[in-house]
């Protein structure tokens, strides 16, 4: 009979557990001294511009498909042993789930309940983020939140339990997703900070982790407490872990990339992101030996190099030749788009250059056939948008032969129909800024994201995608050959795929 109780669950994911080294860790590993690494000197010279007039007709990229294990946050360096706990829906009918959820609550805020058993407290938990993930019960808690998140708190402060913890900061997380409030966040970000820091356990560092990202996200903080916190999950990748006492982990150095990621796309003022040092800590983990680290490293860098350019109109260019314009070429109508840098990039572009196309092309016998895959498809995307840094993940070149356009983004997410085969509406995932929202997005809410994105408006205005009927998609975008999923988080309700065309 297998084991399946919380503590073996975690404790097979934590078997699991790799280092992240890059090279500055491996410098430090080699000093016979060990201190720390000296600052690096800033740089102050500007980024070289992509191209001053950049054409799209370059060749198509990562036609292949992305197989589901290439998003999935449970990889195998990022140990979470509580998604096997909750990734059951709630299958009570409608009428019958407000009842449950009720129950749930009284109990949850009973005085008595701490001092009851773990694993009441834990199936308690577990029912709980069930039923959230489920259905929206926005109006069902809104007069429960401050007593519910009182409750969580409590938990985590605790640090009995882990899995108890853990299971206490994705009830934070979906509860501030539900019914998002800067009091929330007030309640909670001291003690789930200090877990960050002081927790033993790297499961419960890595959801702390994703969990202060939710509440930092949908707090309403000023910019000053946003730059804070990107500031903070910075320190965490620059020191390889170690300013959280988990020095060389990769775990908590890839979620904290995921997390930076995802706060950043709030930021539009480029000071907030400190550009240079976050650029150079980002370049400096592609000599990581996890793949859950390179990959969150140069999705950032390609992030930052999306935010990097606005549109403007012809008529605000003075000189196509400036090195801060960039000139997009459309050859299907012959019009040209235009673009203004607003900060400098990466000093050494051809270096950077260099990097990741010796990632796209890694061939190591040490690294997994799976993880070389997402490598080489992860970085493929990545070199193609900082080459050409308005275009998206995945965006094809080819030509749609019955529009004579490009393709464009490959990245399509499914919204199901009543089996989990049938698919009923498609919409574009084409921006980089999406796909970090989207990803944190499903990580907290698996398989009821498409629940929450269809009424809860904190999700969609978090990201605004349209999705059409399957049909009108269809005439839209030509004659598909087929389609491949690419799973995101651990729920079979919504998948993202990729394209491929006759």
């Amino acid at each position: 009979m297998h084991d399946n109780t919380p503590e073996s669950l975690r404790k097979k994911a934590l078997k699991h557990g790799t280092k992240t080294v890059s090279k500055r860790a491996q410098s430090k590993q080699s000093s016979l001294a060990g201190s720390r690494l000296a600052s690096r000197a800033n740089s102050t010279a500007n980024s070289q511009n992509p191209s001053a007039s950049n054409s799209r007709a370059g060749s198509d990229i990562g036609s292949s498909s992305i197989g589901d294990e290439d998003d999935d946050h449970n990889r195998p360096d990022t140990p979470n042993s509580i998604d096997a706990l909750i990734a059951e829906r709630d299958d009570h009918a409608d009428g019958a789930w407000q009842e449950h959820l009720a129950n749930i609550i009284e109990q949850i805020e009973d005085r008595n309940w701490k001092s009851s058993n773990t694993q009441t407290r834990q199936q308690a938990l577990i029912a709980y983020i069930r039923v959230l993930c489920s259905h929206f019960v926005q109006e069902d808690i809104a007069f429960r939140v401050n007593q519910l998140v009182g409750a969580f708190v409590k938990i985590v402060k605790s640090e009995d339990d882990s899995i108890e913890v853990s299971l206490a900061l994705k009830a934070l997380s979906i509860t501030m997703i539900t019914s998002p409030s800067d009091e929330i966040y007030e309640a909670a970000a001291g003690s789930i900070k200090r877990t960050i820091v002081d927790s033993s356990d790297l499961g419960t560092k890595i959801l702390a982790i994703q969990t202060l990202a939710i509440l930092y996200f949908y707090g309403d903080l000023s910019e000053e407490a946003l730059a804070e916190c990107l500031d903070f999950f910075l320190e965490i990748v620059s020191t390889d872990g170690e300013h959280v006492d988990a020095l060389d982990e990769a775990g908590p150095v890839a979620a904290a990339l995921e997390a930076w990621g995802f706060l950043a796309t709030l930021v539009d003022d480029e000071g907030f992101l400190n550009v240079e040092e976050a650029l150079e800590t980002f370049v400096d983990q592609l000599d990581s030996n996890s793949t859950s680290v390179l990959i969150a490293a140069g999705e950032n860098i390609a992030l930052f190099y999306e935010k990097a350019y606005i549109p403007v109109s012809e008529e605000e260019i003075a000189d196509e030749r400036d090195a801060d314009v960039l000139v997009v070429s459309n050859e299907h109508d012959k019009t040209k788009e235009y673009f203004k840098r607003l900060y400098a990039l990466y000093p050494r572009q051809a270096v950077l250059e260099t990097k990741l196309r010796s990632l796209q092309s890694h061939s190591s016998r040490s690294v997994s056939r799976t993880d070389r895959k997402s490598l080489h498809t992860s970085f493929a995307d990545i070199l193609h948008s900082v080459q050409n840094p308005t275009l998206g993940p995945h965006f094809a070149t080819s030509l749609n032969p019955e529009t004579g356009a490009e393709r464009g983004s490959k990245l399509k997410l499914k919204s199901p129909g009543k089996s989990s085969s049938s698919t009923t509406a498609m919409a574009t995932i084409d921006k980089w800024w999406m796909l970090h929202r989207h990803r944190a997005l499903k990580e907290v809410l698996g398989h009821g994201f498409m629940v929450h994105y269809e009424v809860n408006v904190a999700i969609f205005e978090a990201l605004p995608i349209v999705f059409l009927p399957l049909d009108e998609w269809n005439r839209k975008d030509g004659k598909k050959k087929k389609m491949k999923p690419w799973q995101m988080g651990n729920g079979n309700k919504t998948t993202i795929t990729i394209e491929e065309w006759d």
